[in-house]
């Protein structure tokens, strides 16, 4: 199993490391110079990328944040124009204006629909300054 002994440490249950060796076997059809240690390096840093910024930032509240978003970026890559991305949303031209600039902070549900109506994540529209 080459490489995979480290997660030997982890006592992961066979039927992890099964599918993992499965995974790996099949990434190397797509791309045959990749290693079983980067695959695995690869692999874990993803699991562990949520536990790490949590683990790495200042408590988060309300007061002490500022959520920028993308949306305008998001609008002109999606192909629409704002008009379309507003009626999609059920939102004013006025308001989704407002939104692009920075001047408001949107409602989960409007910030769900824009993501849909410009073929984006939540994540790949809205950010925390500083990160």
């Amino acid at each position: 199993m080459g490489v995979f002994f480290v997660l030997d440490d982890l006592n992961l249950p066979s039927d992890v490391m099964e599918v993992l060796t499965a995974i790996h076997k099949k990434a190397r059809v797509l791309n045959p110079e990749l290693t079983e240690e980067l695959f695995l390096h690869q692999i874990i840093d993803d699991w562990l990328k949520p536990l790490r910024r949590t683990r790495n930032h200042r408590p988060i509240t309300k007061s002490n944040i500022v959520v920028k978003n993308r949306i305008k970026e998001a609008v002109k890559l999606s192909g629409k124009t704002q008009e379309q991305v507003a009626k999609e949303t059920g939102v004013s031209r006025s308001y989704l204006n407002q939104l692009l600039n920075g001047h408001y902070d949107t409602t989960i549900t409007t910030a769900m629909l824009m993501a849909r109506a410009t073929y984006c994540t939540l994540d790949e529209l809205f950010y925390i300054a500083g990160e």
